[in-house]
């Protein structure tokens, strides 16, 4: 794993929080949707259609939900990996600033300001960590290498 693809992994939990806040959006326009309910007063029927506007709202509703929550399962798996990755880290700066930046989401500027930090020292800090990541992500696949595949073939020794 390069700093690249660590940081793509790190940020997938924010990207998954954005999917998060479109599909609550979707819901909240189909809980109106199911919620308008209008009276017609007077001697002749009024709309048209097949008269399971309501059902069919419904219906639609929780269509709409279904898929948030997969969306929330996949989210807080990535996040567990995301803590998990930021966990590596000793009790320093560094985690602080790798929290704000991917679990709360906060921008450089913002966790600059709250750690009363330089706006540079905050992205060294977080290049800092990042290398620190590998490094310890490297060293633990180098102690515990991933066990050979065994072969489909019996060898000639069997």
């Amino acid at each position: 794993m390069n700093k690249n693809q660590l940081k793509a992994l790190l940020r997938s939990a924010w990207a998954l929080d954005k999917e998060l806040d479109t599909a609550r959006e979707r819901i909240a326009m189909a809980r109106a949707k199911a919620e308008k309910c209008t009276t017609h007063y007077g001697p002749m029927a009024g709309g048209g259609g097949d008269g399971k506007r309501l059902e069919n709202d419904v219906i639609s509703l929780v269509d709409s939900e279904r898929p948030m929550v997969e969306l929330i399962a996949k989210r807080e798996e990535v996040l567990r990996k995301v803590v998990e990755y930021i966990e590596l880290l000793p009790p320093c700066p560094m985690r602080v600033v790798l929290y704000k930046r991917y679990v709360n989401y906060h921008k450089f500027e913002r966790i600059a300001t709250e750690l009363n930090y330089s706006w540079q020292h905050v992205h060294k800090l977080h290049s800092k960590a990042l290398d620190m990541i590998l490094q310890r992500i490297n060293r633990k696949s180098i102690r515990n290498p991933l066990p050979e595949q065994q072969s489909l073939f019996p060898s000639e020794d069997e």
